[in-house]
């Protein structure tokens, strides 16, 4: 599915979305970081932040790699850790969509592809699962996830013990 971003020009005008998520595993969006992150990229989010989730991605998995206080390493469970070696071997060109880019695909599927309110509907047209991660922050204490049955962004603590999964975008 390719969605064209209105106003734009040029470069990076069109989303693309995965067609598969990264594995079939759920993720924390960064378990040790729980009130401990950076205010300033949660104020970049709280307006729109269409087109901001390859930077979004960057930021994150540079910043969280520098980390070297015990208590902020990433664990297996965190998304950041999950994606950094398959993101690597691409040279960055997919990211972890930011909350309204999720929103812009999630609204295409409804009503556009006349996607209705079933998990099975998600399932058999596009290989969703329920929930997934979006790059952006709401709060220091919780990040943005999409909620495909609910057709909704919500956010969920990152310091709990909630998992979502992870789908990549890309543009061109």
């Amino acid at each position: 599915m390719i969605t064209i971003a209105n106003g734009t020009e040029g470069e990076d005008r069109f989303y693309v979305m995965a067609l598969k998520d990264i594995d079939g595993e759920t993720y924390r969006w960064y378990e040790n970081g729980y009130g401990k992150l950076d205010e300033t990229k949660v104020v970049e989010t709280i307006e729109n932040d269409f087109g901001k989730g390859r930077e979004n991605t960057q930021y994150w998995i540079k910043k969280l790699k520098s980390e070297t206080e015990e208590d902020k390493k990433l664990v297996e469970t965190d998304m950041w850790k999950a994606i950094q070696d398959k993101l690597s071997d691409r040279g960055y060109e997919w990211f972890v969509p930011s909350k309204a880019e999720w929103s812009a695909f999630g609204n295409m599927c409804y009503t556009q592809c006349s996607m209705t309110n079933e998990e099975s509907s998600y399932k058999q047209q596009f290989g969703l699962n329920t929930v997934y991660w979006s790059s952006s922050l709401r709060s220091i204490w919780s990040a943005y996830y999409s909620v495909f049955v609910e057709g909704d962004i919500h956010d969920f603590s990152i310091g709990e013990n909630r998992k979502c999964y992870i789908r990549l975008s890309t543009t061109f």
